[in-house]
């Protein structure tokens, strides 16, 4: 509904100036996402790893009691993540 009143204009160059205020914040995450891959933030030790509340898996040695319903868990859960970036964009 509120969309399509946007959608009968004649040119969408209003939105130009939102749309490069939106690329500009996607860039400002990319990098910043970046600096901290690199500067091992979130790797054992690194200043962020203490207060992550899911540690990454790639990071801690395999639970040997891990089931199938565990994994099956976070498969879905990964699903419903996809699923909702999908229907987002």
């Amino acid at each position: 509904l509120v969309l399509f009143p946007l959608c009968l204009l004649p040119s969408l160059a209003p939105f130009a100036f939102a749309s490069v205020l939106g690329l500009l914040g996607v860039g400002l995450l990319a990098a910043v996402m970046t600096l901290r891959f690199f500067d091992g933030s979130y790797v054992p030790g690194g200043s962020f790893y203490d207060v992550l509340a899911w540690k990454p898996v790639l990071f801690t040695t395999p639970d040997p009691d891990t089931t199938f319903q565990n994994v099956l868990r976070d498969v879905l859960v990964f699903a419903c993540i996809v699923s909702n970036a999908f229907s987002a964009h």
